[in-house]
């Protein structure tokens, strides 16, 4: 159970980088 813990974590941190990269290129498109 604990190794399908850090999976989950590491899976919602890789989720949350690639959605923080969507919305900074979505920014830095509709500023240009």
């Amino acid at each position: 159970q604990n190794q399908s813990q850090e999976l989950a974590k590491e899976a919602l941190q890789t989720n949350i980088s690639l959605y923080n990269t969507v919305i900074m290129l979505s920014l830095k498109w509709l500023l240009q």
